[in-house]
């Protein structure tokens, strides 16, 4: 247990120096707080000095964390320094503090609320932070809490939120994206990806004075195109073509807290046929062009690179979609179908600007690829074309385009969101 800290004995009531002396010492030190937290073996470290009450402690040794062993997994708690006659333990608990100005801390009666934690899903004390000032506690993973949020915030915009002294949980999530483009089944067309996913940050705020904060809540990304019908003649089948991959979801933060930007979705891989094969959706990799004996489809643009275009005569070779190479910000264009037998164009990626990012087909019988979304006024990506009627041979379909990204969107639209609860008291 932590060990009082002594002071000089008053021997001459009347002089009055000597009680100014200890009532500025008691002052000028009050809210003393000195920490070192050992959070493997759940211990407040030896040296750690700490005030309460006007009274001052010293831990001599390592002091373990009582009842840390009571605390749910996936909870936040606090460690109070609890006085005793002539010393202090240390104690874990789910009891949240209020802040005392006259005593300079966060207390819960005479327990002084000292620090905060957060045992993770797998009962690990994870993170912890002194309560000396405002706090902050970010978490990867989301805590168990339950309440009714009394600030909330959805689509796209900036806003400055304004809080009380108090504690709050905050969830805050991007903007929403990494949907993938379906791949082509022969025949049978791949749709495009939808927004599905988003980066998630849980904080944890303790407030010791009201103060606005900046809030900013990131756009969701765009749908990707569907891909292009194939055209079958008789016996001889074309393939259709993949999914577009959708837009990237932007990141959303809470003053200098982020989440971080969700990545948006691959293409799908066009289909394979005997007759001419379909493009490759556009997405973060691009999807493969169909193979096929007849021209394969052209590779969907890649987030870094341009789809490959379209082989001929070779049903094992499927081009490749562009990739994504981290450092790069190339803007992959989809690749060009193959001639022989026409295979679909491979569509667009997202982080164009060009119209021409869509791969073409190898002949005016199949379809082209898709376009990406690019501009305000187009971003949702195209669906792949279509082939069209030829009385010879089965003809492929395009690839879509891929689904513009988040920061496309205008304030007001689809977008992330922000929740802020006031820990019940």
């Amino acid at each position: 247990m932590a060990s009082l800290i002594k002071e000089p004995e008053d021997s001459n009531p009347g002089t009055s120096d000597w009680q100014e002396f200890l009532l500025r010492t008691t002052r000028s030190a009050g809210g003393l707080l000195l920490l070192d937290i050992d959070r493997r073996y759940e211990l407040i470290k030896a040296g750690s000095r700490f005030e309460i009450n006007g009274t001052f402690y010293e831990c001599q040794t390592d002091e373990s964390i009582q009842d840390f062993d009571t605390i749910d997994p996936g909870v936040f708690f606090f460690i109070y320094a609890i006085p005793q006659a002539s010393s202090a333990i240390i104690k874990a608990s789910t009891v949240a503090p209020t802040y005392q100005v006259a005593k300079g801390g966060w207390f819960n009666g005479t327990d002084r609320a000292i620090a905060l934690g957060y045992k993770n899903s797998q009962g690990s004390f994870d993170k912890t932070a002194i309560i000396d000032g405002d706090v902050h506690l970010s978490l990867e993973e989301e805590p168990t809490f339950v309440g009714v949020p009394q600030v909330r915030r959805e689509n796209k915009g900036t806003w400055d939120v304004y809080l009380e002294r108090g504690i709050y949980y905050i969830e805050l999530s991007s903007g929403f994206g990494g949907g993938d483009g379906e791949h082509a089944n022969g025949t049978t067309k791949g749709l495009g990806g939808k927004v599905t996913k988003s980066k998630k940050l849980y904080l944890l705020l303790i407030k010791s004075s009201n103060s606005s904060h900046s809030l900013k809540i990131g756009g969701s990304g765009f749908d990707g195109g569907d891909g292009g019908d194939c055209y079958n003649q008789g016996g001889s089948i074309g393939g259709a073509g993949g999914g577009g991959g959708s837009g990237a979801g932007e990141e959303s933060s809470f003053d200098h807290h982020s989440t971080g930007r969700q990545e948006g979705g691959n293409g799908g891989d066009g289909g394979t046929a005997g007759g001419g094969a379909g493009g490759g959706g556009g997405g973060v990799i691009g999807g493969r062009g169909g193979g096929s004996y007849g021209g394969s489809g052209g590779g969907g643009g890649g987030r870094c690179s341009d789809g490959a275009n379209g082989s001929v005569g070779n049903y094992e070779s499927r081009a490749p979609g562009g990739n994504y190479q981290n450092g790069n910000v190339g803007k992959g264009k989809g690749g060009n179908g193959g001639l022989q037998i026409a295979g679909g164009g491979g569509g667009g990626n997202s982080n164009t600007c060009l119209d021409e990012n869509a791969g073409l087909a190898g002949s005016t019988p199949a379809g082209n690829g898709g376009v990406s979304g690019n501009s305000v006024s187009h971003r949702n990506g195209a669906p792949g074309e279509s082939a069209v009627y030829t009385p010879q041979q089965g003809q492929g379909g395009g690839g879509g385009g891929q689904g513009a990204d988040g920061e496309l969107r205008l304030d007001g639209e689809a977008g992330g969101y922000c929740n802020i609860y006031k820990v019940d008291l």
